[in-house]
């Protein structure tokens, strides 16, 4: 992907246009790099969406059994956190969600033109 991007310049302003939807004026060269990006940013996107979905099984799994203990400290303690990372999940769940269907619509909006080298 930061090969397609280009450099760190153009790598804030092409991830803003494509999987934001903001509007900022990009070169030739820039929109050449965004139409490619937004082939293969949905399948990143995706991955990136399993990946939190296994962090968050992991940690519910090793944090749930805690909240089950009969310490109410470590009960209470332990609700809490699960909570914070069911509500951090649903967060970046939702925003990649965002990116993925922009960055789909981008695609279908823009078609790749010649190779970008």
């Amino acid at each position: 992907m930061r090969e397609i991007v280009g450099g760190s310049v153009f790598r804030s302003a092409i991830r803003k246009v494509v999987a934001r939807g903001k509007t900022i004026p990009l070169d030739d060269d820039q929109r050449a790099r965004a139409s490619c990006f937004a082939v293969i940013a949905p399948d990143a996107y995706r991955l990136r969406t399993i990946g939190l979905t296994a962090l968050t099984i992991a940690v519910l799994c090793v944090e749930l059994p805690n909240g089950l203990d009969s310490s109410v400290r470590i009960h209470a303690f332990a609700a809490v956190y699960c909570a914070a990372i069911f509500v951090i999940w649903g967060v970046g769940i939702t925003l990649t969600l965002r990116s993925i269907r922009l960055s789909e619509k981008y695609r279908a909006e823009h078609p790749v033109p010649v190779p970008v080298t």
